[in-house]
């Protein structure tokens, strides 16, 4: 029997003023839908597991078939996690617990004001898309933690008590004036946010990576250019060239071995996950919801910052807007499309993955990914800014006219698999760094390439 949407157990606009209405229809109604139909195909190809509840399913993904096990563990958690998520929401609901739980709270965290803090920062520090979570283990151990895009701590033979979504969908429509000011303050002041910032001479570009990986927790690598010169060091003490096979788990900081650093804690995390739990909301979908006025209001915020658009002196008619034309599941992924129009016309189209964060634009010829879907939607003005920065951008041959100053391109690897590439060339000392993700069948792969 095929998986249903189950209904919400409280109308839409119940959560207000928490959650808006149409979050809650677009959420319920549109998202979890996908979750649902997309898993009901995935199965329609492994008959024996008909019947089977879901918590089953995704309590035994390593038993599923591998040709389905990737697109049965995105929308088959993503189903779980929904359904779970719609029954500990309640309008009128809330507040400490009592009884037995109460106790396991103060035994384990301490207070339940420690407990609602932890729960917080596991929310806020969710790198990319995914779940906070506060579970229970076969021992009656309570834990709090976070899962990447919607694996399910069911997969890891846990309870659930408490869960809080925080992909974009999630939260967007609601914030989506603060998450557009937002991006583009991450966007255009993180090289400034170096403390001390290092000299332009002693280092061109410093940052760390997280990544969770199969058989070990995580690692961390770390990539400076000092007087010309690429190096990268990690936990692992692996070489320069780094090659990891990831959950999509990923943690972006910026840190030189003189151990400054901008890391998302403290204050600055707590004002910016009022607006934005995940640095990798999907901007394109919020850009393309802008009414004129709030298409002024971000020129506006550009402007204070000295960024000059190239095209600002422009008709209006010139300037781009994103507009969502299809959707369609790719390897797995709701995936969207979006129309670039300019003067009524349309000029590019871009393809973009929510659960990996890879925009593609022009057809094969360029992408972002991560962090700089947000930059790249800065469209010309990019370009010459990040120049300034001491960086220049090569372009892939072919490369015509889209995103300036973000040269990554995505390719399909016989029609199972996805690649995308991008390669930064320092101006100062001649060194590089080049960048893959591929996602195929019931695989990431992402290589990290440095040198001179």
């Amino acid at each position: 029997m095929a998986f249903e949407l189950p209904a919400l157990p409280y109308p839409h606009e119940a959560l207000e003023p928490h959650i808006d209405t149409k979050t809650m229809q677009i959420h319920h109604g549109k998202h979890h839908q996908a979750y649902v139909t997309n898993l009901n195909k995935a199965l329609e190809s492994a008959p024996e597991w008909a019947g089977k509840s879901i918590e089953e399913i995704v309590a035994n993904l390593d038993k599923l078939p591998e040709g389905i096990r990737m697109a049965v563990r995105n929308n088959g958690g993503g189903h779980l996690n929904h359904s779970f998520f719609w029954q500990v929401m309640g309008p009128g609901k809330g507040g400490a617990p009592s009884g037995a739980l109460a106790d396991a709270i103060t035994t384990t965290f301490g207070s339940f004001d420690a407990f609602k803090e932890k729960f917080a920062a596991a929310g806020a520090t969710r790198f990319g898309s995914g779940w906070a979570w506060l579970t229970k283990d076969a021992s009656g151990k309570l834990e709090v933690s976070s899962t990447p895009n919607q694996d399910s701590p069911v997969t890891d033979g846990k309870t659930p008590i408490l869960g809080c979504d925080v992909w974009e969908h999630a939260y967007y429509l609601h914030y989506q004036n603060r998450t557009i000011r937002l991006a583009l303050l991450l966007a255009v002041t993180m090289p400034a946010m170096i403390s001390p910032p290092p000299a332009a001479a002693d280092a061109t570009l410093a940052y760390a990576i997280e990544t969770k990986l199969p058989k070990a927790s995580s690692s961390i690598s770390t990539f400076l250019v000092t007087d010309g010169k690429a190096t990268m060091t990690c936990t692992g003490g692996k070489p320069a060239r780094l090659i990891y096979w990831s959950k999509g788990d990923r943690l972006a900081i910026i840190d030189d071995e003189k151990k400054s650093y901008f890391e998302m804690t403290g204050e600055d995390l707590k004002a910016m996950a009022t607006s934005l739990a995940s640095a990798s909301v999907q901007i394109a979908e919020v850009m393309a919801s802008l009414t004129p006025e709030q298409r002024k209001q971000m020129d506006a915020e550009m402007e204070k910052m000295g960024i000059k658009k190239a095209n600002a002196d422009a008709p209006t008619g010139e300037v781009e807007v994103l507009v969502l034309s299809e959707t369609k599941t790719i390897q797995g992924f709701e995936c969207r499309k979006h129309d670039m129009v300019r003067g009524g016309a349309k000029c590019a189209e871009a393809w973009s993955t929510p659960a990996t964060d890879v925009t593609v634009t022009k057809g094969e010829l360029s992408a972002v990914a991560g962090m700089t879907n947000m930059i790249a939607l800065l469209l010309e003005s990019m370009g010459p800014l990040m120049k300034s920065f001491g960086f220049d951008f090569s372009m892939p041959s072919g490369f015509a006219r889209g995103l300036d100053g973000l040269p990554v391109y995505l390719k399909e690897l016989n029609g199972d698999a996805i690649r995308s590439e991008m390669t930064l060339q320092s101006l100062t000392g001649g060194s590089f760094e080049k960048s893959v993700f591929e996602i195929g069948k019931g695989y990431e792969k992402n290589e990290l390439t440095v040198g001179q």
